[in-house]
């Protein structure tokens, strides 16, 4: 639970930091955040930008495997990201970092953009900690 609590005051910290000063993305990596890159198509990038999305589904394939999940382990041990900055289409240069609360693999919401009925990454997201045109 500590842990738990460090990240947030960390998030915190850094969305405070983000609203005073016009800050990069390139100054988040620089502070040691761990960030996921992803792209979105139009629709849910803006969908998350609103708030109105708070999570986004990702396939269970090996390529996703790879890059949320420990291959190693037997069991399911998830990679720790701060932050996931999303791509607004696939070559876009809109971009903004969103919070990562957590991942899990379970059936997402199909209003949501999830596959009916199929087992998915479901990256659970926080709020939008700054924004880059």
């Amino acid at each position: 639970m500590a842990k738990q609590e460090s990240i947030d005051t960390k998030m915190q910290r850094i969305a405070e930091v983000a609203k005073s000063v016009a800050i990069t993305l390139e100054d988040l990596r620089r502070a040691d955040m761990k960030i996921l890159d992803l792209s979105l198509t139009y629709h849910w990038y803006d969908e998350i930008e609103a708030g109105r999305k708070p999570e986004e589904y990702r396939s269970n394939t090996p390529f996703y495997r790879s890059r949320l999940m420990y291959p190693e382990s037997s069991e399911e041990v998830w990679k720790h990201y701060d932050a996931i900055r999303f791509r607004r289409g696939r070559f876009g240069k809109r971009t903004m970092l969103v919070e990562h609360k957590g991942t899990r693999l379970g059936v997402g919401n199909p209003e949501w953009g999830a596959p009916e009925d199929k087992e998915v990454f479901i990256l659970e997201l926080g709020k939008v900690i700054c924004k880059e045109e």
